[in-house]
């Protein structure tokens, strides 16, 4: 275990343990193939920490050079997570950290849930899923009062809606 912790660790990846579980944070690094295989086969959850990368790692000219969407395809196998590294050294929140991770890689509402759904899973918490009820009770006050710029995303269009929408534009163009 201390040699896999120290190969990870040399290739960009620092493993924490606890009785509860494990899980991996990356550095700006994208993933390895070695880092990923052992990672699903681990079936331990990513934290992404995008400010972090940017900043402190010096190594990406903006988020939309970010590994996130190399890790985010496994989202079913493993549960990847955004997160502040330090929100006092870097001046960000994880509202403002997700924010940016969407705007950068054009996510929708849907995948922001997902996101902190993994993050829920990855979590150490005693009691997951009281977390997770509270996390849906949360969701559904959102929808019924939704704050100002933070609306999720309307439902789609019935076909014949959808086209009687895309007519009007095209007429108003």
């Amino acid at each position: 275990m201390r040699a896999t912790c120290r190969r990870s660790a040399a290739a960009g990846y620092w493993r924490r343990a606890t009785a509860a579980g494990a899980r991996w944070a990356s550095s700006s690094a994208p993933p390895r193939t070695r880092t990923l295989t052992l990672t699903l086969a681990l079936q331990v959850g990513i934290e992404l920490c995008p400010t972090s990368n940017l900043v402190a790692m010096n190594e990406i000219p903006d988020l939309t050079h970010h590994h996130f969407p190399l890790w985010w395809p496994h989202g079913g196998e493993v549960s990847i997570t955004v997160n502040t590294d330090d929100a006092g050294l870097f001046n960000c929140s994880l509202s403002s950290e997700l924010r940016d991770i969407a705007e950068a890689f054009d996510l929708t509402w849907g995948d922001l849930v997902e996101l902190e759904e993994h993050a829920i899973d990855a979590s150490f918490h005693p009691e997951p899923e009281r977390l997770r009820a509270a996390f849906r009770r949360q969701l559904a006050a959102q929808a019924a009062a939704p704050a100002p710029g933070l609306t999720p995303e309307p439902a789609p269009l019935p076909p014949k809606a959808a086209a009687t929408v895309a007519a009007a534009q095209d007429a108003s163009a």
